[in-house]
């Protein structure tokens, strides 16, 4: 897990086959260099953060999108200041772009060994579930934290 990466996060197949090839480069997957070799094409572009689909969405959601840090960081208080307020900026404007009545965020950040992420690198996820698949308490989307 010095790699940055946690294999024992990841969902699915597709993913770990993905994460081990980065595990053997020694690269990180979110670094801006080489983000466009795995990820989704780039939806929004800030100074700070670069806006994709989620190539893996949770399960019953109908937009899952991820905001990556441009800059390698793994915690808050790496976090340049004015990239906090680029990044409401950049959820507003995601808001408006897909009409999005209602949804979520969420961030880990720190140790991976311990927050529940694949990737050490920050990186924030923009959830809207889908109504239709959501309606049962059992299909809710739950964002491993731990």
């Amino acid at each position: 897990m010095d790699s940055g990466l946690n294999m024992d996060n990841a969902r699915v197949d597709e993913q770990k086959k993905v994460m081990e090839k980065y595990l053997d480069s020694g690269q990180c997957p979110f670094c801006t260099e080489t983000q466009a070799k795995t990820l989704m094409p780039v939806l929004e572009d800030g100074f700070f953060w670069t806006v994709r689909e989620n190539k893996w969405p949770y399960e019953n959601t109908k937009l899952h999108l991820i905001i990556i840090a441009k800059e390698h960081l793994e915690k808050f208080s790496d976090i340049p200041n004015n990239a906090g307020a680029e990044l409401i900026a950049l959820c507003c404007r995601i808001e408006k772009r897909f009409q999005v009545e209602s949804g979520g965020i969420a961030m880990r950040f720190g140790n991976i060994r311990f927050n529940g992420a694949t990737v050490a690198h920050l990186h924030m996820h923009f959830i809207v579930p889908d109504p239709k698949k959501t309606k049962n308490k059992k299909d809710k989307i739950r964002f491993k934290i731990g």
